[in-house]
């Protein structure tokens, strides 16, 4: 399946709303025009750009240029009004849609509702018919800008297309992937010389001890398999997903380039260039705009970390393989960044049955993307900042935030110190957890809630962090 771009649409409604209310034009009309002329105010058509900006910011592989003919695409098609400068042989390429459209196979266009913003009308004034631009003939639909910046694209990748059968079928595929992917341990807590404050029944599942040092490596297998070998992928990555791209890039064949933030450590750009693949460091602002280029510019393909429906379910092997040994847990606690683990193994969980099972994620408390995504009930983002890198993506994913949405019981918080002291306390029992991968433990003592007496598991996610640094960690 070729990589999911998708708009992301509650991020932009809210973005739009706080522009417009910093413009003290909320209850003005959204799509401006008179009786005699259309009216796109100057305001209003920066507004749109600096939205359509925003969106192709916040997609995968788009390019700001190709956003904005979406949008003017979209807008002759369902003939809308639209600002007067856009109508300019560059953007109005009739076969640049279709054309489009091939190259991104999962996308579908979406008619947008004739409706306006905060119930502002959208009749024109008197009995005269507007003179506005539109495309095509007949009735014209005037939609609202903030419609209009939404791009009209959306995937066509859903909750509903996580089904069980999907999931078996990525376990089986991960299961014999050539790149050696492991059915991980799970350890009862009561065989470790680990503290605990609670009567409980406790299992650790040891993904730091999976190929490639994190959970990361089952989502690729899954990506990989089903892709044409010998491909050009782009990804980025803070170091865990880049390290199992770089691995089953050089198994598969495959060039490959990582775009990683500035603040990774630089061991892990080393580590990943050991394996054949380019990587480039960034501001993390920045990462999207290196990787429309390459998708742009150089033709590659690009291979979502976080958002993909072959990685997710790849990811989802965990939950299987926790039901193996624990067949009806009470609780499950899961580590959370952009929700790929933890929407795969909640899916996973309940699809099978386990209606009962309450499943937590847990978050940094200064990268708390689904956190904040669950209160405003939409995918949000966030300037991003803690140790735990792993966990730290900008924005939630919209698949992963839909999927978290139907099968998570809450996210919960914490905070850098707890999770120093939670990678600290396990290298003190012989376990090598990286912050990412400790941030369930950090949270499953005193987070989470009715634990007493109950059967519970906790997912360390990845153990890649050197003994060097584990110097400055309290043990």
């Amino acid at each position: 399946m070729t990589s999911t771009v998708n708009a992301v649409i509650g991020v932009l409604i809210g973005y739009m709303k706080r522009k417009l209310q910093e413009a003290g034009s909320h209850k003005s009309p959204a799509v401006g025009y008179s009786r005699h002329k259309q009216v796109f105010s100057t305001e209003q058509e920066k507004q749109l750009m600096d939205s359509l900006n925003t969106a192709s910011d916040m997609n995968c592989g788009l390019s700001h240029k190709e956003v904005r003919k979406i949008a003017f695409q979209c807008a002759v098609q369902f003939n809308c009004t639209y600002p007067e400068s856009w109508k300019t042989s560059e953007m109005a390429g009739k076969d640049w849609m279709t054309s489009f459209l091939k190259r991104h196979p999962t996308l579908s266009i979406k008619k947008p509702q004739a409706t306006s913003l905060a119930g502002a009308s959208s009749v024109n004034e008197g009995n005269q018919k507007p003179k506005h631009v539109r495309g095509g003939q007949g009735t014209t639909h005037h939609v609202n800008y903030i419609q209009l910046a939404l791009i009209f694209v959306v995937p066509q990748v859903s909750a509903d297309a996580v089904t069980l059968q999907l999931l078996r079928e990525a376990r089986e595929t991960v299961r014999r992937s050539p790149l050696g992917v492991i059915n991980t341990p799970m350890i009862p807590w009561c065989q470790t010389t680990l503290p605990l404050s609670i009567s409980c029944n406790i299992h650790l599942k040891l993904e730091n001890m999976q190929r490639t040092g994190s959970f990361k490596i089952r989502g690729v297998a899954n990506q990989f398999a089903r892709r044409e070998r010998g491909g050009h992928f782009v990804t980025m990555s803070a170091g865990n997903y880049g390290k199992s791209f770089a691995y089953a890039s050089k198994h598969y064949g495959s060039k490959g380039k990582v775009v990683m933030p500035e603040t990774a450590p630089i061991s892990r750009s080393i580590l990943i260039q050991s394996f054949g693949v380019e990587v480039e460091r960034m501001p993390t602002s920045c990462l999207m705009n290196v990787v429309n280029r390459c998708v742009q510019q150089e033709n590659m393909t690009f291979l979502h970390s976080y958002n993909d429906l072959d990685l997710i379910a790849g990811h989802a092997s965990v939950g299987m393989e926790v039901l193996e040994v624990v067949p009806e847990p009470d609780v499950v606690v899961v580590g959370c960044g952009g929700g790929g683990l933890l929407a795969g193994v909640a899916a996973a969980i309940k699809l099978s049955g386990c209606s009962r099972t309450r499943i937590y994620g847990v978050e940094p408390e200064g990268a708390c993307t689904m956190y904040r995504s669950f209160i405003e009930k939409r995918p949000v983002g966030m300037d991003t900042k803690s140790i735990a890198s792993g966990l730290a993506p900008p924005f939630a994913g919209t698949l992963t935030y839909e999927l978290c949405q139907h099968y998570v019981e809450e996210v919960v918080l914490v905070s850098d110190e707890e999770i120093r002291a939670a990678v600290g306390s396990l290298y003190g029992s012989d376990l090598v957890v990286e912050p990412s991968g400790a941030a369930a433990f950090a949270a499953i003592a005193n987070k989470i809630p009715d634990l007493e007496g109950r059967s519970a598991v906790c997912i360390l996610s990845g153990g890649n962090i050197g003994r060097d640094e584990l110097i400055n960690f309290p043990g």
